[in-house]
């Protein structure tokens, strides 16, 4: 079960792992034995007490029982000495005999009777939330008192006077109404709902704080019985919008006790809550009908567990639904698919004018490159061809001069030919 998160309290006297909660043995024997007794008006306290512990062998938990069956079921609150405290006798013996006390009467007494018992108990003050109108405000009538047991070297709270019974929220009227969710109580739980002005009384490893106690919600007897906790935090006060939900979880021992679970809206019948149970989590979700500011009760098993309250503020109207022209939604659909079949086509165009672009200069570059290489082609061409033109003129030039040396040649042969044929013919006459 999940703890409050404070910090570490030394603990005087035998306090130390005082967080425990005891293990209740069954109480049907002890519960039938004290109900077939009776008021026992006239008698004696101590014949009271003996009577009740009559067998002084039982466990101290079983004889501490027997006192807290009998004084809640036969001793009434006082509503009048809660409104006029300098005038109320809150002794063991007023409320003995008058069979009215306060809370301070019922601790008296309980301890009185313990004491005859010889079961170690103490008496301790402090503040204790009863009305959802406390969470977040304390006052006078917060100031509450109530008793601590020792079992086996374990202390243990009890509260006899909220065990007999409830009131309205002003005190006025008592409503007789017994449990046994306030005999030793789940410590953790309990500490919601009482706080001691000694920490220590406490009783858990990590006493909470005064704030925490102040905004935690009111605990009612079936989250003492079941031990439901809550798990989602433990402000009293819920936010939300109306018409929806809040959902809580809570931390169970045993989640297979819940038979039922209801809701009680401002002051409401019950109605049946939307809830789930999973790995002993039981989950709820609070309603939250109307806005402003109220209490939610939850019950489970028809039993009282927490009171939160709700500060609900109102949610936005849902927009009215609008005329459906269907024409124009033909129209405007038609239009729409117009727009985009031109803004695909023209996305097209660019796309293949992006492209021919594109190809015409990749063919240009071709081109230009075909004609380079062509020009360069030509030019050697032209180069070639001029060698070879040179060539021939040279051979050509060269064969003029050679048969110009050849003729140059036969017509000095032919003149030295005809100058010996003359000197010949000289020599003849």
């Amino acid at each position: 079960m999940k703890r409050w998160l404070c910090f570490a309290l030394p603990i005087c006297m035998s306090l130390l792992a005082q967080a425990q909660n005891v293990k209740k043995p069954s109480f049907e024997k002890t519960d039938a034995y004290v109900a077939s007794l009776g008021s026992m008006r006239g008698t004696y306290l101590k014949g009271i007490v003996d009577t009740l512990t009559h067998r002084r062998n039982d466990p101290k938990i079983i004889m501490a029982r027997a006192l807290y069956v009998w004084e809640a079921r036969n001793v009434d609150y006082n509503v009048d000495g809660a409104h006029h405290p300098k005038q109320n006798n809150t002794t063991a013996s007023a409320a003995l005999i008058n069979r009215v006390a306060t809370h301070e009467g019922y601790a008296n007494l309980f301890k009185t009777m313990c004491d005859m018992s010889g079961i170690n108990c103490v008496i301790i003050t402090g503040l204790a939330k009863f009305s959802p109108s406390n969470i977040g405000e304390l006052g006078k009538w917060n100031e509450h008192t109530w008793n601590a047991v020792e079992v086996n070297g374990i202390w243990y709270p009890i509260d006899v006077a909220w065990g007999a019974g409830s009131t309205d929220r002003r005190f006025k009227e008592f409503k007789r109404s017994y449990t046994d969710a306030w005999f030793m109580p789940n410590k953790e739980i309990f500490s919601m709902s009482h706080f001691p002005k000694d920490k220590k009384w406490q009783l858990i490893d990590s006493p909470i704080n005064k704030s925490n106690f102040t905004f935690a919600p009111i605990v009612g007897p079936s989250a003492l019985t079941n031990e439901i906790y809550p798990a989602t935090g433990v402000r009293g006060n819920l936010r939300g919008k109306s018409d929806t939900s809040k959902r809580l979880a809570f931390e169970m021992e045993d989640a297979s006790r819940v038979k039922t679970v209801t809701v009680a809206v401002k002051t409401t019948k019950r109605m049946p809550a939307k809830y789930t149970v999973e790995n002993d989590i039981l989950y709820v979700d609070m309603p939250t009908p109307g806005s402003g500011n109220y209490d939610l009760s939850l019950f489970v098993n028809d039993t009282l567990a927490y009171i939160y309250t709700a500060d609900v503020t109102k949610s936005k109207p849902k927009a009215k639904p609008k005329v459906v022209d269907t024409a124009k939604i033909a129209h405007d659909k038609e239009k729409k698919a117009e727009a985009l079949a031109k803004d695909k086509q023209k996305k097209q165009d660019v796309i293949a004018k992006a492209k021919q672009k594109k190809q015409d200069e990749l063919d240009k570059k071709q081109t230009d490159a075909e004609k380079a290489k062509q020009k360069k082609l030509d030019e050697v061409a032209k180069k070639q061809a001029d060698a070879d033109k040179a060539k021939q003129k040279k051979e050509e030039q060269e064969a003029k001069e050679q048969a110009k040396k050849e003729a140059d040649a036969r017509k000095k042969e032919e003149q030295q030919e005809k100058a010996e044929a003359k000197k010949t013919s000289k020599k003849g006459k």
